[in-house]
């Protein structure tokens, strides 16, 4: 069994380091007080990161949780008190709950627009959950502790007036999710290959995308275009969309890679 110490020193990132370093205090809270003790938001990355590193600290009873099937920002929850056994559905039982934000007309808001106006209200972004976005009107998920602040204090988003209710997690307003399988082949599983690839650019724009740090790789803002794609990564470009690498397959007679 590895040490907090030891486990902290092979992160790179000094504020992966800082985080990290919360969530095992988080657990160890937990243990000493048989309690139950939950994180803020975290992004993907940061729960990838997690499910690599607890069970070197030989930690396993853990969950995430946020607010629906599929969610993207996850609480992270210990519990030494029987937690895992109850009905995790309920706002009164999870750290955070839901608020509808109905635009008064006809708009184009965008994600980013949402979540600017919850950040410009001087919440930091571990506080908010998914935003979940249907036409003229908005799902936010909130972390308690904050959740009251916004309802009274939140009146805009842009230029455009809102107005806010409390909803249940089980009354969100869940988007189908647009997807379609792409097989095609490529020179080489560098990233900017992928890119092109899966969203029908050309290299150079795909490129271009990169180098304004519009790019993720398993969450992470990459720049470099010769970035090597693997099985299973998961490439967000913003404003297209994401792709998931399902399978990296056979060589083509040209040298190709079938993807």
């Amino acid at each position: 069994m590895k040490s907090k110490k030891e486990m902290l020193e092979r992160l790179s990132n000094p504020a992966d380091r800082f985080w990290v370093s919360n969530v095992i205090d988080k657990y160890n809270k937990s243990e000493k007080n048989w309690s139950v003790e939950f994180t803020d938001f975290l992004d993907p990355h940061q729960q990838t990161t997690v499910q690599q590193i607890l069970p070197n600290l030989h930690i396993s009873e853990y969950l995430f949780e946020g607010g629906y099937e599929g969610a993207e920002r996850r609480v992270l929850i210990f519990d030494n008190t029987g937690y895992k056994n109850q009905d995790n559905n309920t706002t009164e039982q999870l750290p955070f709950e839901a608020l509808s934000i109905v635009i008064a007309q006809s708009s184009t808001l965008s994600h980013r627009d949402y979540l600017g106006s919850l950040l410009g209200l001087g919440i930091q972004r571990d506080k908010v959950g998914d935003i979940i976005i249907n036409e003229n009107v908005a799902n936010a998920i909130l972390m308690k502790d904050i959740a009251d602040f916004v309802f009274y204090n939140l009146d805009k988003i842009g230029r455009h007036k809102v107005k806010l209710s409390r909803i249940q997690l089980s009354e969100l307003s869940l988007p189908d999710r647009k997807t379609k399988s792409i097989s095609t082949t490529v020179s080489s599983l560098r990233l900017d290959s992928i890119i092109a690839a899966g969203f029908g650019l050309s290299r150079g724009d795909a490129v271009k995308y990169l180098t304004s740090e519009r790019v993720t790789l398993n969450w992470k803002t990459v720049t470099k275009p010769d970035a090597q794609i693997n099985e299973g990564d998961t490439v967000s470009v913003r404003g297209k969309g994401r792709l998931i690498i399902k399978d990296c397959g056979s060589i083509t007679k040209k040298g190709r890679i079938h993807i």
